[in-house]
This record gives C-alpha cells, sequence and structure tokens, in this order.
C-alpha cells in the first residue's frame, strides 16, 4: 500500500516570491546598501532576459554586499534546482529557510530540495513549518502525510491524513489512504466503523460497498459479504469493479459457474473497457487449477479476439492458455501476432524460442535468435538458447562466440553460467583448442567440484591429448564413486590407467565397463582389446579389436599387426 501511496503526485507550485530583509542595518552602510540593491536589480533584470547564468552572478555578488540576503538565496536555489544541482540548491534554499522561517516559499523550497535528496528528517521539519505557516494548505498537509509514512511514521501519518479527510470528507483520495493505513494498523475496528460511516455520508458510492465486501470477506464473513456485493451490484449492474470483486468472494465459495456466467458477461459487455478485460482473463488462465472449463474460456478469448484484433494482450492471453494446454502451435500463432503489432516485443521472442527449445526443433530456433540479433533487441536468455542452437546444428564457431557474448552479462543464473561453460569446454575440444577448453571446464568445477559429466570429459581429454594424468587419475576416480556401475565413466578410468601404465588395474575397470555396457561401443571395444594386449592376452585382445573394427573404428589396424607378431 505504501507504494502506491508514495506514487501520488502532489500539486505543489514553486511561486516566485521575493522577500528581503530591511537592509538597514547597523553592519550594512550605506555603500553596500547601494551596491547591494543595484546587483540585486541587475539580478532580477538577467533572470527576465532569460540569462541564467548572469542572474546567478549577480545574486551572488548581492550576497556579498549583504551576507543576510534572504531573497538572493532563494532564487540562486530555484536557479540551480532549474539546472537540476539539487545539492546546491537545497544549500542556497537552508540559507533562505534559516533567516527567514516565516516565509512559505522559502519554506517550501527547502523541503522539496531536501526531500529530493532523500533527507527524510529535514524534510519532515520543512513541512511542519509549511503546515503552521499555512495550516489550511491539503498540499502541505498531504506533503507532511506523505514524508511521515516514508519515514516509518505510519501512527503520525495516519494523523496527518485523518485532519485532511475531517476538513475534506468527500476527497475519495484521502480516504482511501486513511482506510489503507487503518487496516495496515490492523485496528479492524476502527475500520469497519470508517466504512460505515462512509457509506452513510455517501449511500449512492459503489466504492465504499466494495470495500466493505472486501473487508467482510478478509474476515471470513462471507454470507454477510455476499449481501453486501448483491446489493451493490444490482443498484449498479453495470460496475465492473464489484463485479471483479465478487468474483473473489465467489472463488472462495466454490461458485465457479457463477464466475465463468460474471466473466462472460464483462468480456462480451462493449461499455466495459479492454484494461479491465484483460486483468480479468490474465487471472482466469493463470488459475488454470481453478478454471477448468476450456470450451468456456476458449469462447471467451475468441469473443476478445474479435473485440480487439489489434491488442497485443489478448493474444498474449490467449498464448498463456494455449501453452498451459500443451496447444503450443495454437499458441506459436498468437505469439507471432504480437510480433506483428510489436515487433521488438523481446519476451515474446524468449516465449517463441522456449517453445521450440521443448520440442528441440534448432532450426525455428535460430531463425528467431537472428531475427532478435537482426532488430538489435537480444537478450541473454535468447543469446544462451540461440548458441545451444548453433551448437547442435554443428556451427561450433558460431555456438561459441554466442556463448562467449553471453557469458558478459551481469547476474546470470548460477546454474546457466555452468551449463554455458560446459558447452564452451566441449565445443572448444572439438576445435581443437585445448587450452580453452580445460580453461572453461576449471571453471565449472569451480562452482561445481563434483560435476560428474565435466570430470569426466576433462579427465578423459587429459588421458588422450596429454596433460596431468595424476590429475585426471583423481577427477576420473570422483566419477566411479558416484556411479560405479557406469560404463562410461568406468572406460574413462581404465583409459586413464592405461596411459600411466597400470595395466592391470587398466584391465580390472575395462572389463567392469564392457560388463556393465548392454550394447558396447566400438571405442570400449577398441578400448579393451589395447588393454588386454598390453597384458599379453593377444588372442582375446584380437577379438575385440576385430569387433571395434566391424562398427566402425579407425585406426585399429596397428594393433592388429602388433598383437598377431
Amino acid at each position: 500500500m505504501r507504494k502506491v501511496l508514495l506514487g501520488i503526485c502532489s500539486v505543489l507550485l514553486i511561486v516566485s516570491c521575493t522577500t528581503t530583509k530591511s537592509v538597514e542595518t547597523e553592519s550594512f552602510d550605506k555603500q553596500n546598501q547601494e551596491n547591494y540593491k543595484y546587483a540585486f536589480n541587475e539580478a532580477l533584470r538577467f533572470k527576465l532576459q532569460g540569462n541564467t547564468r548572469g542572474a546567478a552572478k549577480m545574486f551572488t555578488q548581492s550576497i556579498a554586499y549583504n551576507p543576510e540576503a534572504d531573497a538572493a538565496y532563494y532564487e540562486l536555489a530555484k536557479i540551480y534546482l532549474g539546472i537540476k544541482d539539487i545539492k546546491t540548491a537545497y544549500n542556497f534554499a537552508q540559507k533562505a529557510y534559516n533567516l527567514s522561517k516565516g516565509n512559505e516559499w522559502y519554506c517550501l523550497l527547502y523541503g522539496q530540495t531536501a526531500k529530493a535528496l532523500n533527507k527524510v528528517d529535514t524534510a519532515i521539519i520543512a513541512y511542519k513549518q509549511l503546515n503552521k505557516i499555512k495550516p489550511g494548505n491539503i498540499n502541505y498537509s498531504y506533503g507532511l502525510g506523505v514524508l511521515l509514512l516514508q519515514n516509518n511514521q505510519p501512527k503520525e501519518s495516519l494523523e496527518v491524513f485523518k485532519t485532511i479527510a475531517a476538513k475534506h470528507p468527500d476527497n475519495e483520495q484521502i480516504n482511501q489512504i486513511v482506510l489503507d493505513l487503518v487496516l495496515e494498523s490492523k485496528d479492524t475496528e476502527e475500520y469497519a466503523k470508517l466504512i460505515d460511516a462512509y457509506i452513510k455520508r455517501d449511500p449512492s458510492n459503489p466504492k465504499y460497498l466494495i470495500l466493505k465486501g472486501e473487508f467482510l470477506m478478509r474476515n471470513n464473513k462471507l454470507k454477510e459479504a455476499d449481501v453486501v456485493y448483491n446489493k451493490v451490484i444490482s443498484e449498479n449492474p453495470d460496475y465492473v469493479p464489484a463485479k471483479l470483486s465478487y468474483l473473489d468472494l465467489l472463488l472462495k465459495t466454490d461458485e465457479v459457474n457463477k464466475v465463468y456466467n460474471i466473466a462472460n458477461d464483462i468480456v462480451v459487455n462493449k461499455s466495459v473497457g479492454i484494461d479491465s478485460k484483460s486483468r480479468l482473463m490474465y487471472g482466469i488462465v493463470f488459475k488454470d487449477s481453478v478454471f477448468t472449463d476450456s470450451v468456456k474460456i476458449t469462447k471467451m478469448i475468441g469473443s476478445l479476439k474479435e473485440q480487439y484484433p489489434d491488442d497485443s494482450r489478448v493474444y498474449d492471453i490467449s498464448s498463456i492458455f494455449y501453452i498451459k494446454k500443451d496447444a503450443y502451435d495454437i499458441a506459436l500463432k498468437d505469439l507471432d501476432m504480437i510480433l506483428k503489432l510489436e515487433p521488438n516485443n523481446v519476451q515474446v521472442l524468449a516465449r517463441i524460442i522456449k517453445i521450440y527449445e521443448f520440442n528441440s526443433n534448432w532450426a525455428m530456433i535460430k531463425k528467431y535468435g537472428d531475427i532478435a540479433l537482426g532488430r538489435k533487441i537480444i537478450n541473454p536468455e535468447i543469446l544462451f538458447s540461440l548458441a545451444i542452437a548453433e551448437s547442435f546444428m554443428g556451427n561450433d564457431k558460431k555456438a561459441v562466440e554466442h556463448l562467449e557474448k553471453f557469458l558478459t552479462y551481469d547476474d546470470l543464473p548460477r546454474g546457466t553460467v555452468i551449463t554455458a561453460n560446459m558447452f564452451l569446454g566441449d565445443i572448444y575440444h572439438k576445435l581443437g583448442n585445448r587450452e580453452s577448453s580445460y580453461l572453461h571446464y576449471e571453471v565449472v568445477l569451480k562452482y561445481d567440484p563434483t560435476n560428474i559429466y565435466v570430470l569426466n570429459n576433462y579427465s578423459y581429454y587429459i588421458s588422450v591429448k596429454g596433460g596431468d594424468l595424476n590429475k585426471a587419475e583423481r577427477m576420473s576416480r570422483i566419477t566411479i564413486e558416484a556411479e560405479p556401475q557406469n560404463p562410461t565413466y568406468l572406460d574413462t578410468y581404465a583409459w586413464i590407467l592405461y596411459k600411466k601404465e597400470d595395466f592391470k588395474g587398466a584391465l580390472k575397470y575395462m572389463k567392469q565397463a564392457i560388463d556393465f555396457s548392454e550394447e558396447p561401443s566400438k571405442e570400449l571395444f577398441f578400448h579393451y582389446g589395447v588393454i588386454l594386449g598390453a597384458n599379453k592376452q593377444y588372442i582375446e585382445a584380437l577379438k575385440y579389436l576385430n569387433k571395434a573394427k566391424e562398427l566402425g573404428k579407425k585406426d585399429v589396424e596397428e594393433y592388429l599387426l602388433k598383437f598377431t607378431k
């Protein structure tokens, strides 16, 4: 509620007023008097001509002749406020205020500049002084109430707004603020009295009846609330806020059919604006666990499309509904329609890409990702999806380019950063850039030291391409401890042991990899054959090497020749 309250703008006008203290003082001799009057009048002349710099210079000069020239300080404060130098404006306004606290305009400018600098305590002092100077001014009272609320003084703020409400009983905005503050204070008894008093004073105003209905509903007095809603709707059949509020009560009492009927009445009513209708329909499509009658909802969405064919909100509502129903083809048509109406809607592009990502349609992800790039409305989410699509389509260099750019964004989700670095590690390996590959794997392991996927790939690539085999063994050991029956991880560990010339250990784990594999790959057969040969089991080695060759493994011949000698 406070956010709403603080967002309301009070109308406060800065009025030019140049009141100066008497210059006839003992310390202010005749020559200085003349010099001051000349400088001040010249400053006013420059001000009227629009020469701000000249005016500021002469107002400053007039202060040199008379340090107590409150009007000059005030005028300088206004000049600096006009050029957005709030701090300097505040300093001059403070001097004017201190010299003449009874001056309304000095006090107002002091309060406004303090407020702009978030000096709330100081602004409160100034606005309290304003209320002493002009006790009947609603703008000053309102400003004080807002500042007290901003300063975490709700009780004091409530008293100020109650005073305003007493003087202006027909001001709905002030009455609403009082009610909100009372409600926030949890004084339900006072809230009930206030509502009844407002209704009694203005019985034809449906807003207060709605507030009473909502109050009764919050306090679980559902039957009493129903009576109030029926009264206000019967007296104001076309008043949409009453119907919208009544829907919450109907949902609490499980009268969903009534909800559909009222919702449909609102949707088809041409006197009701699209804002109210869209708020209603967003609520319905998001609460899909409650609103399950797809036929009725589809009918209402269709009615909206007929009435507002050029309003993107209608298609947004429709797309949400059909996504929740897994009807992605219809949802995509709705989203494409939004793009026709709003070509630079990055959220819609991201939603389209997510749908295609769900279906692994990499070509369409690339299509819409390229559209986003072309329109220069790319965001990290789209960039990441586009990179993955490029990777799966074999465009590794493009994938790297997008992923590296993705990682330059701030505040990225931890999981996505890990995934991006995993992909980069794999892609750089494919491209033969071992240094960059290992660098990105290291980043992953800093975030997630037990990432099994990276530990396996990283350790295997070290065993194949060269590197710290002890480090590779440590990493690979973590994977087989985590999943002792995973043939891929066992194969990696066995191959590392083979490279370290621990042939017996390699044979033990390689045999397990073959045993746990339902359909051993050509790589597994090849590794098993090589390791068998290293253990001088040549007949068995030839058997598995030939199996690897039959499955299409290359570079087997040298081992076949070696083991047949």
